[in-house]
């Protein structure tokens, strides 16, 4: 439970970074790249004027094999969110190093829900990076 909190904790850190405007590291990397993989452009964060937030979290499950293994690492997850604050798709940006994590972590990131950033008021499609940590006690 220890190592969730401190996921989550993590994961609020990068999100209050973000909204300060500042990036600390890879980790509360907040991406800023264009593309348009759907009916609406993905918008940069640093166009926004209210950025994503979450408002409901999944815990990535820490699978049994890799607590054998003793297996560990941070799995960094690209995510789309909509303008109805779903997430549309993800993808591992960085690999924990292990498949079994990343898979649990990009299983987590597509239960989440979010408010979606804005522009003037107007929800738009932008991406975020989430980073899911796998550490044993």
């Amino acid at each position: 439970m220890k190592k969730y909190l401190s996921i989550w904790s993590a994961l609020l850190l990068v999100f209050m970074l973000a909204s300060c405007g500042k990036n600390s590291s890879e980790q509360s990397d907040i991406s800023t790249q264009t593309a348009t993989s759907d009916k609406s452009e993905i918008m940069p964060v640093d166009s926004l004027t209210t950025e994503p937030q979450v408002i409901k979290r999944s815990d990535p499950e820490y699978p049994a094999p890799a607590r054998k293994q003793q297996l560990e690492g941070t799995a960094i997850i690209r995510v789309t969110i909509f303008e109805d604050g779903q997430v549309g798709e993800a993808r591992i940006l960085k690999s924990s190093g292990h498949d079994i994590l990343d898979k649990s972590a990009l299983n987590s990131v597509y239960k989440f829900e979010f408010s979606p950033g804005e522009i003037d008021g107007r929800p738009v499609k932008t991406q975020i990076n989430i980073p899911c940590h796998f550490q044993l006690d």
